[in-house]
Protein backbone atom coordinates (compact mmCIF):
# COMPACT_ATOMS: atom_id res chain seq x y z
CA UNK A 1 0.00 0.00 0.00
CA UNK A 2 2.21 2.44 -1.10
CA UNK A 3 0.77 4.55 -3.95
CA UNK A 4 0.90 8.58 -4.20
CA UNK A 5 -3.08 8.30 -2.82
CA UNK A 6 -2.51 6.33 0.27
CA UNK A 7 0.51 8.39 1.22
CA UNK A 8 -0.94 11.53 0.95
CA UNK A 9 -4.20 10.16 3.02
CA UNK A 10 -1.90 8.78 5.52
CA UNK A 11 0.08 12.26 5.94
CA UNK A 12 -2.99 14.20 5.83
CA UNK A 13 -4.28 11.77 8.67
CA UNK A 14 -1.87 11.98 10.79
CA UNK A 15 -1.43 15.94 11.19
CA UNK A 16 -5.29 15.49 11.58
CA UNK A 17 -4.88 13.71 14.23
CA UNK A 18 -2.06 14.98 16.00
CA UNK A 19 -3.60 18.62 15.96
CA UNK A 20 -6.68 17.75 17.93
CA UNK A 21 -7.47 16.70 21.03
CA UNK A 22 -8.40 13.53 20.23
CA UNK A 23 -7.57 10.46 22.10
CA UNK A 24 -7.21 7.26 19.26
CA UNK A 25 -5.86 4.17 18.25
CA UNK A 26 -4.24 4.15 14.37
CA UNK A 27 -4.18 0.95 12.61
CA UNK A 28 -3.00 0.31 9.24
CA UNK A 29 -4.82 -2.32 7.58
CA UNK A 30 -4.14 -4.68 5.09
CA UNK A 31 -5.76 -7.86 5.37
CA UNK A 32 -8.91 -9.13 3.40
CA UNK A 33 -11.10 -9.91 5.94
CA UNK A 34 -10.61 -6.35 7.49
CA UNK A 35 -11.93 -5.37 3.91
CA UNK A 36 -14.95 -7.71 4.00
CA UNK A 37 -15.84 -6.85 7.18
CA UNK A 38 -15.71 -3.16 6.27
CA UNK A 39 -17.36 -3.70 3.35
CA UNK A 40 -14.57 -1.30 1.95
CA UNK A 41 -15.42 -1.16 -2.39
CA UNK A 42 -12.07 1.07 -2.43
CA UNK A 43 -8.74 2.17 -1.23
CA UNK A 44 -7.58 4.15 0.55
CA UNK A 45 -9.78 4.33 3.50
CA UNK A 46 -10.63 5.72 7.10
CA UNK A 47 -12.96 3.48 9.32
CA UNK A 48 -13.64 5.41 12.52
CA UNK A 49 -15.42 3.06 15.30
CA UNK A 50 -16.56 0.75 12.81
CA UNK A 51 -17.86 2.99 10.52
CA UNK A 52 -16.40 4.17 7.33
CA UNK A 53 -15.60 7.49 7.41
CA UNK A 54 -13.62 8.09 3.89
CA UNK A 55 -13.62 5.60 0.60
CA UNK A 56 -11.67 6.49 -2.84
CA UNK A 57 -13.81 9.29 -3.41
CA UNK A 58 -11.21 11.83 -3.34
CA UNK A 59 -8.30 12.59 -0.76
CA UNK A 60 -9.36 14.85 1.74
CA UNK A 61 -7.36 17.55 3.10
CA UNK A 62 -5.94 17.45 6.73
CA UNK A 63 -8.32 20.52 7.40
CA UNK A 64 -10.92 18.69 6.29
CA UNK A 65 -10.17 15.79 8.26
CA UNK A 66 -9.62 17.95 11.22
CA UNK A 67 -13.44 19.45 10.80
CA UNK A 68 -14.82 15.90 10.14
CA UNK A 69 -12.83 13.77 12.85
CA UNK A 70 -14.15 16.84 15.46
CA UNK A 71 -17.49 16.23 14.85
CA UNK A 72 -16.94 13.15 16.15
CA UNK A 73 -15.75 10.95 18.93
CA UNK A 74 -13.73 9.27 17.95
CA UNK A 75 -11.27 5.94 19.70
CA UNK A 76 -10.05 3.76 16.86
CA UNK A 77 -9.20 5.16 13.40
CA UNK A 78 -8.33 2.43 10.92
CA UNK A 79 -7.30 3.38 7.87
CA UNK A 80 -6.12 0.93 4.90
Amino acid sequence: MGDSSFQTLKKNLLEALESSAMTYELQEVKDIDAFLRYDLHSIPSIVINDKVFFQNSHIPDTFELIERLESMPSEQVIYS
